[in-house]
């Protein structure tokens, strides 16, 4: 007798969908290593983005120590300067982990980030949610709003995993 497993079913669940609302100015920015992203339509030097990844990750894994794992991982790097980090509902209400902060790159910019991340559990693996949004230092005072307006209207759309 065979057996047929499909993808988009138990074990192999479908990867998380995501919107994202672009306020005027903003764009549809395709890249096949993302789930969705979005760019400043209009750029002078570094492009404003934001990025939605997904890591899927081995089991049930806790939203503390994915965001801890997470801001440590940025700490470590010497060109990493920390703003925050705190426990936040996004992602249409979910608990979500929230960091800021900014990266020295040498001959580039000065980028600041924000970083935006929840979990979705499914029954073998946990789907790992980051909604990163980045810009030069040039432009935060008048790309951060945007940039944090288009975190906070991402949802995840069904189905979602379970609770």
């Amino acid at each position: 007798m065979t057996t047929i497993v499909r993808s988009g079913e138990e074990p192999f669940p479908d990867y998380p969908r995501v919107s994202l609302e672009l306020p005027d100015g903003w764009e549809a920015m395709p890249n096949p290593e993302v789930i969705v992203a979005a760019a400043i339509s209009e750029w002078e030097g570094f492009r404003p983005n934001v990025c939605v990844t997904v890591e899927r990750a081995p089991g049930l894994v806790a939203l503390d120590e994915v965001g801890r794992n997470t801001w440590e991982r940025f700490a470590k790097s010497p060109e990493f300067e920390g703003i925050g980090q705190e426990v936040v509902q996004a992602f249409g209400g979910r608990d979500s982990y929230r960091m800021e902060g900014g990266f020295l790159m040498p001959n580039v910019d000065s980028l600041f980030q924000i970083c935006v991340l929840t979990i979705v559990p499914h029954a073998a693996v946990t789907d790992i949610v980051y909604a990163v949004g980045t810009c030069g230092s040039a432009q935060v005072r008048d790309t951060v709003p945007s940039i944090r307006s288009i975190i906070k209207s991402a949802q995840l759309l069904e189905p979602v995993g379970v609770q």
